[in-house]
């Protein structure tokens, strides 16, 4: 597997490479739900619903629900805007389902009694951010670092970092603990 970059730390050499298998991170402990449904892929979460089960479901009054678009042209991408500023007709995206968290799943996590306004914004980053996860994994947006001493000696390595960045940071951070 050749390397995506190398770079020196401390005489150290980081070699940073594409994650060939990444965890789904559908698979965590996830605050919202996320319903798609697509004739080629399996995405988001295993569900038994309708698509007019979902319809119904996300319409409710106690449910913050973002809808999903994905876009499939070169690779796959993920978003709650659409993506009508790459391909104005519509042609390679549509909506494909719903991330959505209940008001009642909210009160329990957060130990409130009531979901105010301040709180649907918070939890609403998070649904972006979960979205934004998964767009790394469906995008192949996935790491893992070697690390060599001076000497070519190998040393520490980790895997499944979401983002260019944050594999350089944590290599780096390993580099600095030594």
């Amino acid at each position: 597997m050749d390397y995506l970059e190398k770079f020196l730390v401390r005489g150290n050499t980081i070699k940073i490479y594409q994650d060939e298998y990444p965890e789904n991170p559908r698979e965590w402990d996830n605050l919202g739900t996320m319903i798609c449904f697509h004739s080629r892929y399996m995405l988001g979460d295993k569900h038994d619903l309708s698509i007019e089960a979902l319809k119904e479901l996300v319409s409710r009054r106690d449910i913050l629900a973002l809808p999903l678009y994905l876009l499939d042209h070169s690779g796959l991408a993920l978003n709650t805007s659409g993506f009508a500023y790459i391909d104005p007709q519509g042609w390679d995206w549509d909506q494909v389902g719903y991330l959505y968290v209940t008001h009642e799943k909210l009160r329990q996590e957060y130990g409130v009694k009531k979901v105010s306004r301040r709180l649907l914004e918070k939890v609403k980053q998070i649904l972006e951010a979960e979205i934004e996860t998964y767009n790394q994994y469906l995008s192949g947006d996935v790491y893992g670092y070697e690390i060599e001493d001076p000497y070519d000696n190998e040393g520490d390595s980790c895997w499944g970092f979401y983002g260019l960045e944050a594999v350089r940071e944590a290599a780096r951070e390993a580099i600095e603990y030594e």
